[in-house]
């Protein structure tokens, strides 16, 4: 599975007027109609794949209970020996640097257990482990394929450290594991909750005062911190809605972030 996860930017104006229109449109009479379409679309599993490594049942199933394998037997590519489960980046028998095994999840990749409240200490130990023997420079007096293959077991670490690093991209990677996509154009039907951002991006958009940018910036991050818990606590509990709904309120919250620091950059030295 190719994972890229992106914060869905917008203009801050565009974000304001985009957000303004929710606002009416969520409080007129189609409200029924757009919750139904919502559930429809987060109820949509067209983008379930790897379904043989991931067992998925939305009522039976818990995220703990998901196997990390395939079921496939592979062999090494270069003594024939049979690859242990285990064996993800080596061959147990002739220590022969091995392919992406992309049937696994990124946090397997990590020797970590599939949930959202991660040790990011751990989580950054693993990493530099793992780099420092897959790196490309310590293959330079080997066969092209095995070249080849520390290059892209070494891009694949990569992508994996920073999806899982950051709590947006680590919520929205277990999502898709589950077949559920955030798409930009999602929104949340929480009308005070899209108050609260209206008015944060227009405080942004109408600050000239550093100190005042600080004061936002400290309530922004107080809030990210609320939607971490919860989504740490929906993803306990595998309730996927939550977690998702979690992810967009997250979303915009990390956008007001990259709009302070634009902010930031546009104003005078002197302005604080």
């Amino acid at each position: 599975m190719t994972f890229r996860f992106a914060l869905f930017r917008y203009p801050m104006s565009l974000t304001i007027s985009t957000i303004s229109n929710q606002l009416i449109g969520i409080q007129s009479n189609t409200i029924l109609r757009f919750q139904q379409s919502k559930l429809l679309r987060y109820l949509s599993f067209s983008g379930l794949r790897n379904a043989d490594r991931i067992n998925f049942s939305f009522k039976n199933t818990t995220i703990a209970q998901q196997t990390y394998f395939s079921t496939n037997v592979k062999t090494c590519w270069s003594c024939q020996s049979e690859i242990d489960q285990k064996d993800i980046f080596f061959c147990n028998s002739c220590v022969a640097i091995q392919p992406p095994n992309t049937a696994v999840t990124f946090f397997r990749y990590f020797d970590s257990k599939l949930r959202y409240d991660m040790d990011l200490r751990k989580l950054k130990q693993s990493f530099l482990q793992l780099q420092a023997e897959l790196h490309p420079d310590k293959f330079i007096k080997k066969s092209q394929k095995e070249k080849d293959y520390s290059a892209q077991q070494s891009a694949l670490i990569n992508e994996a450290y920073e999806t899982l690093t950051h709590p947006l991209s680590r919520g929205i990677y277990m999502l898709e594991l589950e077949g559920i996509s955030l798409e930009e154009r999602d929104v949340t039907a929480d009308v005070g909750f899209l108050s609260v951002i209206l008015d944060l991006n227009e405080r942004v958009l109408n600050c000239e005062d550093v100190k005042l940018l600080d004061e936002i910036e400290d309530e922004v991050q107080g809030k990210l911190q609320d939607c971490i818990k919860k989504s740490a606590s929906s993803f306990r509990d595998h309730n996927l809605l939550a977690a998702r709904d979690a992810m967009v309120k997250m979303r915009y919250f990390f956008n007001i972030v990259e709009s302070l620091k634009e902010k930031r950059l546009s104003l005078p030295a002197n302005s604080s």
